[in-house]
Order: structure tokens, then sequence, then C-alpha cells
């Protein structure tokens, strides 16, 4: 029976293995505009077939998992009302998305069935895989990879900058969302899945407005959303599981996630760049010596014109990129002052105009070695294409 039961989930492994490369290869070439509706078709499909090889679940509910529905529940709408108070600070876009009940309903469609299936499917699998650690780690990274593909724009020219951001405000918080949703199914079912994911992903569709905090600040919300639910999960389930017993190590254990919790946000509050000190990564060998290809910079963006001066290392807007060179020279033509910037190594200095408008900041600090990942990553794609 265990080796039919394994069997049966390497086939619906494969199967995501399967769908995935053939959505990266055909579907995103050949079917862009029918891509959401396809991949709908298939978690539909794909649930059928895990009905067919494992039966359903019974997803039985007692008192704890309520408390765990219902908070996750709470934890979504309380972070939503948050992140939309904090767009007093940053201001609001307008929604791209059509308000009008028609383009709602289509545009609403694929993903409600994409959210709805995809998480039946995964409590279904995980349930009939209880005990089989490596096949729910393996079924969760094969959803998490499938989720990234859809999620990541096919007409970026990849560069250093686009995997930065790629993988700080999507990969990482998609990977965090999967683990959450994978642990919920196992310990409680698919129900906070469903309500995570349908408040979170589909409000976007509903409302006229948007906080502006742009690509980097999401990953706040993408991180801290499901170490929240987790935090909060895992400690009722600590606590029904072995009672009073555990309260000590379940106050430790919240002392430890608040550290956690404050690393995260000053993390993505320096990748960001809408706060004032932010931080980013060095892709190329231009400042070799000063600052070195893998390092990254901590800048300061409040910047006004009498704090740059000549020999202060900017961060600054190119055509299609973002550059870290030394001022060389300031020179002011018609009441407007113009940056010259240098490579340290660099045999001769920028060919552009750099006017304050296009400078992000000022460089305080360089940090060895930290954004290596990202430089090799990039390097790895650029090569690949």
């Amino acid at each position: 029976m265990k080796q039919k039961q394994n069997f049966y989930s390497f086939i619906i492994c494969l199967i995501l293995i399967i769908y995935s490369f053939v959505y990266k290869f055909i579907i995103l070439n050949t079917y862009k505009n029918g891509e959401s509706i396809i991949t709908s078709a298939f978690f539909i499909v794909l649930f059928i077939i895990s009905i067919l090889m494992f039966g359903f679940s019974k997803n039985k509910i007692n008192l704890n998992k309520k408390k765990i529905t219902i908070l996750t529940f709470i934890i979504v709408i309380v972070g939503i009302i948050v992140t939309y108070a904090l767009g007093a600070f940053v201001g609001f876009l307008r929604n791209g998305y059509s308000q009008t009940f028609k383009n709602i309903v289509r545009n609403t469609f694929a993903p409600l069935f994409i959210i709805i299936f995809t998480e039946l499917f995964r409590y279904n699998i995980i349930r009939a895989n209880k005990n089989n650690f490596k096949i729910i780690s393996l079924v969760t990274v094969l959803l998490t990879i499938l989720e990234i593909l859809m999620s990541l724009s096919t007409n970026i020219d990849w560069g250093f900058i686009e995997i930065y951001i790629a993988t700080t405000s999507i990969i990482i918080p998609l990977i965090a969302k999967n683990m959450l949703m994978s642990y919920l199914s196992y310990e409680i079912g698919y129900l906070p899945c469903l309500i995570y994911r349908l408040i979170l992903e589909l409000q976007i569709y509903l409302v006229p407005y948007v906080p502006n905090f742009g690509d980097y600040l999401k990953s706040m919300y993408g991180l801290i959303m499901p170490t929240v639910v987790f935090s909060y999960a895992s400690s009722l389930i600590d606590e029904y599981n072995d009672g009073i017993k555990q309260e000590y190590i379940a106050q430790k254990t919240r002392i430890i996630e608040g550290f956690f919790y404050v690393f995260i946000f000053l993390f993505i509050a320096l990748i960001s760049r809408v706060f004032p000190i932010f931080m980013i990564g060095v892709g190329s060998g231009s400042m070799t010596g000063t600052i070195n290809k893998g390092d990254a910079v901590i800048a300061y963006k409040d910047i006004k014109e009498p704090k740059i001066e000549v020999n202060d290392i900017i961060v600054f807007e190119s055509p299609g990129k973002i550059l870290i060179h030394r001022v060389v020279e300031i020179e002011e033509i018609d009441g407007i002052k113009y940056y010259r910037t240098k490579g340290d190594i660099n045999g001769t200095r920028d060919n552009l105009d750099t006017t304050i408008d296009k400078i992000q900041g000022k460089v305080k600090y360089r940090i060895p070695y930290i954004a290596i990942p990202s430089v090799a990553l990039s390097e790895f794609i650029s090569t690949n294409k």
C-alpha cells in the first residue's frame, strides 16, 4: 500500500514538473493571453487526479482549528488595514484594474479557481502523505516554483538590479507563503489557506487605489504576513498538543520570534528605497578596491544639493540601470548642477550629465560579500539567455 502511495505521489510530482516546463517554454510563448485560464484548468484536473489516486480526506474541525482559522482571518484583515493606513505616508496610486462589475468578474475568475484548486490539491496530497516529509517538501517546492514562474514577467532584460528586485519582492515572499500554506494544510486543513489567499490575492482587483509602496516594500507584506500567521498558529497548536507544560517554551519562542520580526522589518526597510536609508547590491567591478563586486552598500536617500560634494560616492539612475560611482566634478550651468561621475578603476569618467533628480542616495557604508548570490544568479541568467 505504501509503495503504491509513493508511486502515485511520484506521478503527481512528475506532472507538476512537466507542467512547469510546458508553462515556461510553451504557454508563455504561445498562449500568453490565456495562461491563467489554462493554469486554472490544470489545477482542477490535478485535484481530480489526486482524488482518484488518494481519495479525499475529510477536514475534521475541532475548537483549536476553528481558533486558528478565525485568527488567520483577523490577521489578514488587520494586515490589509495597516497597509492602507501606511498609504497615508507613502501615498496612493490608481489601481490599474478596471472596477466595473464585468471586469472584476473577468479579472478574478481565473485567479479564484487557481487559488481554490491549488489549496484543495495541496491539502489532499499532504494529507495522503502525512508521514512522508520528503513528498510534502517536494510538492511545496514544486508549487512554489510554478507560482514564481507565473509571477515573473517574461519581457524583462534580466540584469543584476532586476534579479535583486525579483528576489526580494517576489521570490522570497512566495517561498514564505507556500511554506505557510503547506504548514496550515498539514496541521489544520485547507480552510485557513483559502481564507489567507482569497482575501490577500483577490482584494487587489476590488479596490480603486493601492498604497504606493513599490516593488521593494511589497516584500515586507509578503514576508511579515506569513511569519505572523505561522507564529500564532504554531503557538496555538503547541499549546493544544502539549498543554500548560509548553507555556514556558512558548514564551521563549515568542521572544525569539519578536527579534526575527524586527530583523525582517529592518532588512526590508533597508532594501526598499522608500525610507531615507536603503541597501543595494553591487553587480559590477567599476569601483573595485573601494566597493567590490558582490558587496552591498548602505546609502542615505534624504539628500539635498549642498550635501553632495566632489569625492562622494552616489547611487544614481542612468538609462536602463542603477550605478554606484564617485562624484569627480560638479558643474553648474544655467542654475542647474550637473554631477560628473566615474568608477574608481575606469579610465574615463561616465558620459552622463547627472542631475539631482537622478540621484537616489549617497553611499555611507559597505557590507562585504552579502550580494554575491544575487550577482552569481544574474550572471548565470545572462550567460544562459
